[in-house]
């Protein structure tokens, strides 16, 4: 695993590969190259201003998904967590190690934060995270 691969993708509204992606894009390419995992492509996802793509996609994959407790549940390499703006699950990144996850912004695509120093994992925003199965 070379996680240097995934940082500095450009951020893409739809994009789904090393050219460009958004925040599912990302989780999509590295489920994909990192586990051999084709997650849905969130088809119904129009942009970043469809609120609830994320949600639902979630919420349809369930089988496939273990909803971890984020108090008790240690975090793992690909856990993903869900985050919500004004109330809705819009966000999404992948746990790495250490306190890290890798995630994508408009205009600045792709890079590793700190969970405990970045205001988008404040404990709000957090809205669950999540285990592929």
């Amino acid at each position: 695993m070379d996680l240097d691969a995934y940082i500095g993708i450009p951020f893409t509204s739809r994009g789904r590969d090393f050219s460009g992606c958004d925040c599912w894009g990302l989780v999509a390419l590295f489920y994909r190259y990192e586990f051999g995992v084709s997650l849905p492509a969130l088809l119904t996802y129009r942009d970043i201003s469809d609120r609830g793509g994320i949600g639902r996609t979630i919420a349809g994959e369930k089988p496939n998904w273990e909803a971890l407790n984020r108090d008790t549940d240690p975090l793992t390499f690909g856990d993903v967590i869900v985050m919500n703006i004004r109330a809705r699950q819009t966000h999404v990144g992948i746990y790495i190690s250490r306190g890290k996850i890798l995630h994508t912004l408009e205009n600045v695509g792709s890079f590793i934060a700190k969970l405990n120093t970045s205001p988008w994992f404040s404990p709000g925003r957090i809205e669950g995270v999540y285990r592929y199965a």
